[in-house]
């Protein structure tokens, strides 16, 4: 029985890290995307000039 409770406190362990970087990634994409918004933005913006 103690081999099941030393299984469970590792479980746990291992699905916090996975969380901590997911939020990790949101945070890089959540960076990633205003650039690339104001990045189209200025492309449509450049489109509409010279047309």
């Amino acid at each position: 029985m103690t081999t099941g409770r030393i299984n469970q406190p590792p479980k746990e362990v291992h699905k916090k890290p996975p969380q901590q970087r997911s939020e990790f990634i949101n945070l890089d994409r959540y960076q990633k995307a205003p650039p690339f918004q104001l990045r189209t933005a200025n492309t449509c913006t450049e489109q509409a000039s010279p047309v």
